[in-house]
């Protein structure tokens, strides 16, 4: 009888528990018929069809991606609209400067009619990143040449058809550094005899001495690229006969009288053998200062003796086959008086390098200060960072391994080394062949030279190996 009553009890807990478990899982319930319908039809789920919820999540998806494009099409628009603008700004822009050129020829075409002493005065041409200050120069004719020498002769009128801009001073030297980053002399300066650290000759506001043409123009290239245009050039012969006239047909910008030369110029006479400081003197009747003394100035021509006989009236820009020599205008600290003259021409071989000459800069029509921004362009030749040494492109792609021989000469410092591959792209093919050669093949001839080189330079100037 016990175990009957035990069974019996085990069948009355199992379906207790059965019971309770099917209130709380439909699953079980259906399985044991204690389901929700026992509890009600009230408590019953409704069953959600699988079909149904593909079309929801397809719905979804359909939403989202008509949300994205919707969000694509307003970037589009915007950046359209973006674009439209900077064209309008483009368009206001090209109209304004071609209604700003058209000014400037309207005042061209009045100033070219009227005589060179329409001009009575300095004109402020304005003042570039560096402090360089430039005069306003107008159109104009003028008488060019003399009758006292044989290639100033025959005197002829000459005409200068478009206003343009001339340095109030001569170059100077803290203006070089600015653009060219030292103002140490290379070996083939002192091989010339021209050192400009001597004390004589050095100095941020003297004129910058000891360099030749192609140096002059590896400058003008570099500032031209630091200032973002292509403007700055050397002033043709014609143009700096009439700059340094000023309107005036005597010797000098101030007349025929020798004795007033002093107030004017530094020359033999006064200079006590030594360059001085930019604007020391009276200025021309156009405001340009040392005109006439203090250095001789580099202009653009190429040098014939003959060429007045048949230079273009208009705009002449010297023989246009090359020759052996330039042009330098403007007389010295160490020449007389008769060299000084307005109208006296004197040549020099374009490697030439002496403590007696320098350059005045010219700039191409427009006021420095109003000029519209240009982006700046890399110089043709370009410069490089490699080894920590700003390096042109064209003498490290032509001549890697000079490159790498001068890093790695160990005679010289890093600012001497940086020296050389600035003065580099001014230098001729034989003068880079001969530095390599010595590098290459002499070491102990290189050694001998770099420490004599050195020697010097820190004798003269200990400050810019600091």
């Amino acid at each position: 009888m016990k175990p009957w009553r035990l069974k019996l009890k085990f069948g009355v807990v199992s379906a207790a528990v059965v019971l309770s478990l099917s209130v709380t899982s439909p699953g079980l319930a259906q399985l044991t018929g204690y389901g929700d319908d026992a509890l009600g039809p009230e408590h019953a789920p409704v069953p959600v069809a699988p079909s149904t919820r593909v079309e929801d999540k397809r719905k979804a998806e359909e939403a989202e991606k008509i949300r994205r494009l919707e969000a694509e099409n307003k970037r589009q628009q915007a950046e359209l609209e973006k674009l439209r603008q900077q064209k309008e700004e483009a368009e206001r822009a090209a109209t304004a400067l071609r209604r700003q050129e058209e000014a400037e020829q309207a005042k061209r075409v009045a100033a070219a009619s009227k005589p060179a002493e329409a001009q009575s005065a300095a004109e402020a041409c304005g003042q570039n990143s560096i402090g360089m200050e430039f005069v306003r120069i107008r159109a104009g004719s003028f008488e060019m040449g003399s009758n006292e020498d044989g290639d100033e002769k025959p005197v002829h009128q000459v005409k200068i058809s478009r206003d343009f801009c001339l340095g109030k001073y001569e170059v100077r030297q803290g203006e070089w550094k600015q653009v060219m980053g030292s103002f140490l002399p290379s070996r083939t300066e002192l091989q010339w005899g021209c050192n400009p650290l001597k004390p004589e000759f050095y100095g941020d506001n003297k004129p910058v001495v000891c360099v030749s043409y192609k140096e002059v123009e590896s400058f003008i290239q570099r500032l031209n690229v630091k200032e973002g245009t292509s403007k700055y050039r050397l002033p043709t012969e014609a143009e700096w006969e009439y700059a340094a006239r000023a309107g005036t047909k005597s010797k000098y910008s101030f007349g025929d009288d020798v004795g007033q030369l002093g107030k004017y110029a530094w020359f033999d006479k006064n200079s006590n053998n030594q360059t001085h400081p930019v604007g020391g003197k009276d200025p021309n009747p156009w405001g340009l200062y040392d005109m006439h003394g203090n250095v001789w100035e580099w202009v653009q021509d190429w040098y014939d003796r003959d060429y007045y006989k048949r230079s273009a009236s208009t705009d002449p820009k010297g023989p246009d086959k090359q020759g052996d020599f330039r042009v330098v205008r403007g007389g010295s600290w160490d020449y007389s008086a008769g060299y000084l003259r307005s109208a006296f021409r004197l040549v020099s071989t374009p490697e030439y390098r002496g403590d007696l000459l320098g350059f005045r800069l010219a700039l191409a029509q427009g006021q420095v200060a109003q000029e519209p921004a240009v982006e700046a362009q890399p110089a043709k030749d370009g410069r490089r960072q490699v080894q920590g040494f700003s390096i042109s492109v064209a003498i490290l792609s032509e001549y890697p391994e000079l490159v790498q021989l001068v890093s790695q000469t160990g005679s010289m410092d890093d600012k001497e080394k940086q020296y050389w591959f600035d003065i580099m792209p001014s230098m001729t093919k034989d003068q880079i062949a001969r530095l390599f050669t010595i590098l290459k093949t002499d070491k102990d001839k290189l050694k001998a030279l770099e420490e004599k080189y050195i020697k010097e330079i820190r004798k003269l100037n200990q400050e810019h190996l600091q």
